[in-house]
């Protein structure tokens, strides 16, 4: 029983948690969902109720990368639980702005280990999606930003993806255009927007013994709505209006990995490591 006393949550979106007796560690958060309408015209502010409920502890963030559906909500986690913020440089500065103390924050690089209590942690660069060839939302802040923020800026420097040693099983949380990157695991995390040829380079690389599709639920939703899939023009690399097909990636990943179990958790119910590898 090698992961018996690690658990796993889905949170929605891109978000994870992992917990053990004496830490949790969630990656990228999010639950406040604002309106499309209030997200492209307007400013977007965290539920502070909803994310004290549904994330009531945490010791650790890592972030991915810093766009608003990644980092919103996380000043709220780190005011309610005293959690450590760790993130780019990008990242922490807008957590700066949007009131996260200094002490609270740590700025990681691509090639960090990171030692969080019962999971050690491998920072890996990620390659960024380009409409057009160049990146979405990505560039340095500006100098005078000051809460409530718009959607723009929440801007992108450089983009993480997670190698989690935890319970004895390595996760890949894998946020990178470059499959060829990719590292061992026995549980990958992925988004399933993307086209067979990835996927099939992918799973060469990394072997796992499970995936879990996140990052595919329409973000715009609210929480207590039923799960539902993005349009799939919400993912860059996919130009296309209808909603994203998880029987198609399931087809997919039988295709390229038939060896590997697709597991699609409930958002918010918790697994052990044990009961998905």
């Amino acid at each position: 029983m090698l992961g018996g006393q690690i658990r796993f949550r889905w949170l929605g979106v891109g978000g994870i948690e992992l917990s053990s007796d004496e830490e949790v560690v969630a990656v990228d958060p999010f639950f406040s969902r604002p309106p499309f309408r209030r997200v492209w015209f307007g400013r977007v502010v965290p539920d502070r109720s909803l994310v004290a409920a549904r994330l009531p502890r945490c010791d650790f963030v890592l972030l991915t990368h810093s766009y608003w559906d990644h980092l919103m909500d996380v000043p709220e986690v780190v005011r309610s639980t005293g959690a450590l913020a760790l993130g780019s440089r990008n990242s922490c500065r807008l957590l700066s702005i949007l009131g996260v103390a200094g002490e609270q924050l740590h700025w990681i690089h691509a090639n960090d280990d990171l030692p969080l209590g019962a999971f050690r942690v491998q920072v890996m660069e990620a390659s960024q999606g380009t409409v057009l060839d160049r990146p979405i939302f990505s560039d340095l802040l500006p100098n005078d930003l000051r809460p409530s923020l718009q959607v723009r800026d929440y801007r992108r420097d450089v983009n993480f993806s997670f190698l989690i040693n935890a319970g004895g099983y390595r996760m890949l949380l894998w946020n990178s255009e470059n499959p060829e990157a990719a590292t061992r695991a026995e549980l990958l995390l992925v988004g399933p927007q993307r086209k067979r040829g990835y996927y099939d380079a992918l799973m060469r690389q990394v072997r796992p013994h499970v995936v879990i599709p996140i990052h595919w639920d329409d973000l715009f939703r609210p929480m207590f709505s039923p799960v539902h899939p993005m349009f799939a023009s919400l993912a860059p690399t996919v130009p296309t209006s209808r909603p994203l097909n998880l029987a198609e990636f399931k087809h997919t990943l039988h295709q390229v990995a038939p060896t590997a179990k697709l597991f699609l958790p409930d958002v918010f119910r918790s697994y052990s490591l044990d009961h998905l590898a």
